[in-house]
């Protein structure tokens, strides 16, 4: 039988666009179900549908409305295989999001994206951010079911590279960035642009906040600040080899991000570091206190003014962060007259409590989403104020905060339990006076984690006396089970 001389044409039907951007992005068919549809419920992903239809093949890299929506390129899709589509999806759709809750949204949402397309190394850290952000979904899914165990207790699910697909392609990522990072900074030296350096080294960080690895992300802080002070070291000023119509602000929120993440400590230390010169002492003390008060109520007339409801809470939070300070404008070099005058200033703590739990009540922006990877603004001042005050009950609700903000982020989930335990530990001193002797105050020096993080090490030393208490926290013990029987954590 001899072959037709017109060869058949197969019926072609048109592409359905209509499915979810998740599912776009992967290439699979979406059954389109609302709110979310059957792959992205099953997967655990983010399912949302676009209004209007993307161009060109691209992803578009921010939601309407935001700030860099016009000057941030889209993702072409021929620029990714077809698992980094997914991972820089899951990097803009939820990691941005989750970043963007603390501020610095111009530097999320517009610059880190518009450099993935530019630098390879920014690109390698954003697709293995969204490696990890996947690596962790299960785990933050497990902690939201009824019966999970309490956050005071250290986490009891491990990422396991061997075991977790996921978690495997996020390592390689990461240190393929690395190497690049490292070849770029010895064949460039001081000539590689400070931006770069800033960008990447807090994509680095991170990565590794992601995990809780705190001893890396001190070591990956300090490199930042030398290479920084490197490339600046010259006549370039910073920012210099922009192009000219390259709009960069959101470089300058993270020159900011930068600095509060790692000098917060240094910035609630006492300011007035010369004991010699006690005249001027009492003159810089005396106009740090007006400072202060006039910073309080200029924010306190901003919060019974406002409006705009996410003004609101971002005011209020600036003034629990003023109140801190207002505390601390009250030092004094003789340590035991500095631990009165916490004493002294037991109502402004009550009012900072009452702020802060305020500004975590139903309503607003953090209520119903995971909390920050970087919280920068309430949880210095909570932990502060954990450390500093000697009223449990102020102690007992700062804690409760800080359990609320800790989310699945290792790192805040091992700081809520040594947190406690050191109240815990300083509650058992507390003489008849009802107060905590200044010499039985303790001071949480080390921390560590076991290679796989079942098992945390804290060292907690006499803030006078000098005296060690080393404790091992494992992932199955009971925390309350611990403070009941605290005599036998001293080693």
């Amino acid at each position: 039988m001899t072959a037709p001389s017109v060869p058949r044409i197969r019926t072609r039907k048109p592409k359905v666009r209509s499915g979810c951007a998740t599912c776009k992005s992967r290439r699979i068919k979406c059954d389109e179900g609302r709110p979310t549809c059957a792959r992205c419920q099953r997967s655990r992903l983010p399912c949302k549908y676009e209004n209007s239809r993307t161009q060109n093949g691209s992803v578009p890299v921010s939601n309407s409305g935001d700030a860099g929506s016009q000057l941030a390129p889209g993702i072409r899709l021929h620029d990714l295989e077809g698992h980094e589509v997914f991972y820089f999806d899951l990097f803009r759709n939820v990691v941005v999001g989750n970043l963007s809750l603390n501020g610095y949204k111009n530097f999320w949402t517009r610059t880190v994206l518009r450099e993935s397309l530019r630098d390879e190394c920014v690109r390698d850290c954003v697709l293995g951010t969204g490696a990890l952000c996947r690596a962790m979904m299960d785990q933050i899914h497990r902690l939201k079911q009824p019966g999970a165990k309490s956050l005071w207790m250290v986490p009891t699910d491990t990422l396991n590279p061997i075991n977790t697909r996921y978690h495997r392609d996020a390592l390689q990522f990461y240190t393929t960035a690395i190497s690049k990072f490292r070849r770029r900074m010895l064949l460039e030296g001081s000539s590689i642009a400070p931006r770069t350096i800033l960008i990447i080294s807090i994509l680095f960080i991170m990565f590794e906040a992601m995990q809780g690895n705190t001893e890396t992300i001190d070591r990956l802080m300090h490199s930042a600040i030398l290479a920084l002070e490197s490339s600046l070291s010259g006549s370039m000023i910073f920012g210099s080899r922009l192009p000219p119509n390259l709009d960069d602000e959101g470089v300058r929120e993270a020159d900011y991000f930068l600095a509060r993440l790692s000098a917060f400590n240094s910035l609630l230390s006492p300011l007035f570091n010369n004991p010699t010169d006690f005249i001027k002492f009492q003159e810089e003390q005396m106009l740090a206190k007006d400072q202060s008060k006039t910073w309080c109520e200029f924010l306190e007339g901003k919060v019974n003014q406002e409006k705009d409801l996410a003004q609101y809470w971002s005011w209020k939070t600036m003034l629990v962060e003023a109140k801190m300070f207002n505390i601390y404008s009250h030092y004094s070099h003789d340590l035991e007259e500095c631990e009165a005058i916490w004493d002294s200033q037991l109502p402004t703590c009550r009012e900072i409590i009452v702020l802060a739990e305020s500004v975590l009540q139903e309503g607003s922006p953090l209520t119903g989403t995971m909390p920050p990877l970087f919280e920068d603004k309430l949880q210095p001042m909570l932990r502060s104020l954990i450390c500093k005050c000697r009223n449990y009950d102020i102690r007992s609700r700062a804690l409760a905060l800080c359990q609320k903000l800790s989310g699945p982020w290792f790192e805040n989930k091992a700081m809520v339990v040594g947190m406690r335990i050191l109240v815990e530990l300083e509650e058992q001193q507390r003489d008849a006076s009802g107060l905590i002797p200044y010499r039985s105050r303790l001071r949480w020096n080390i921390s560590s984690w076991n290679d796989d993080r079942t098992e945390l090490r804290m060292v907690l030393t006499g803030v006078i006396t000098g005296d060690r208490k080393e404790l091992m926290i494992r992932k199955d013990e009971n925390i309350d089970d611990m403070i009941a029987n605290m005599s036998k954590l001293s080693v």
